[in-house]
């Protein structure tokens, strides 16, 4: 039994920590699972969460990790009714073996309400299995439980840089002003490896305020010989010069995708089409 007496719906018994959903917060020096979920942040979770999508915590994760491969449990922690924010973690293992991990903050309080994608990464066994896809269409799916028509994320990690674009992502324009400097200096190191017309294309995208240029810079398909060293005993990769530019240059970009913005929305549609055949 609770040790709250309350009127609110569903608490305790949906705010509960299971195998499968689990509510935890950091004590400061190490994370831990609560047995449920504090009666004020239910009680918003209710207000807020509930209010709009009709989802208690579990059914949110069912949204959230349908049909993810290797999905093992989740993690729902800093519900924060002060900033109308919450997270979710999501963990696959594969067996003892992790496999992959993604988490999202929903803001729900700003204007307009925005969904961050944190992280979405898996073990180099575990890729190119459909995780990303699926997970950017359960992404979405949750996006449109609350309405939300801005998805957010840093691309990072070894491809991000140059994958994000790929499903309707751009640099925010300031991020863009920053990136440009370091793709031209890897565009300078690899010219002689490019026909003129392609080094043309590129500096002319990359003297462009507009950041939906980074989509020229990803369709540079030129194959090159990759910068990165290769593995002993490995011969060298050949990727397009557009990777090179982009996952091989040294940036990071925070993003977002517009669902309202037809380029990107039929981008983000036909990518996942595409991968989720």
């Amino acid at each position: 039994m609770s040790r709250w007496p309350t009127l609110v719906p569903g608490f305790p018994d949906e705010f509960r920590s299971d195998e499968t959903t689990r509510f935890t917060r950091y004590d400061g020096t190490k994370w831990v699972v609560d047995e449920e979920l504090g009666l004020e942040q239910a009680t918003w979770w209710v207000d807020t969460v509930h209010e709009r999508t009709k989802l208690y915590p579990a059914e949110l994760i069912d949204v959230l990790s349908g049909r993810l491969p290797h999905f093992a449990h989740a993690e729902i922690y800093g519900v924060d009714p002060v900033e109308g924010s919450f997270r979710v973690g999501l963990i696959g293992m594969d067996g003892l073996t992790f496999a992959s991990m993604s988490g999202h903050t929903l803001f729900l309080d700003e204007r307009p309400a925005r969904l961050n994608i944190d992280l979405a990464g898996t073990e180099k066994d575990y890729r190119r299995q459909g995780y990303a896809a699926q997970l950017l269409s359960n992404t979405f799916d949750l996006a449109m439980r609350f309405e939300i028509r801005l998805i957010s994320l840093k691309a990072q990690l070894e491809d991000g840089p140059f994958v994000w674009p790929l499903f309707g992502f751009v640099p925010t324009p300031e991020e863009w002003e920053t990136l440009k400097p370091h793709i031209k200096a890897m565009l300078r190191l690899i010219e002689d490896r490019l026909p003129p017309d392609d080094v043309r294309y590129a500096e002319e995208a990359l003297d462009s305020r507009n950041p939906e240029r980074i989509r020229d810079i990803v369709r540079m398909g030129t194959p090159v010989v990759s910068t990165r060293i290769a593995q002993p005993g490995e011969p060298e990769a050949v990727v397009s010069a557009g990777y090179v530019l982009l996952a091989e240059s040294g940036v990071e970009w925070y993003g977002v995708l517009d669902l309202d913005d037809d380029p990107s929305w039929a981008l983000f549609e036909d990518r996942i089409r595409k991968a989720m055949r």
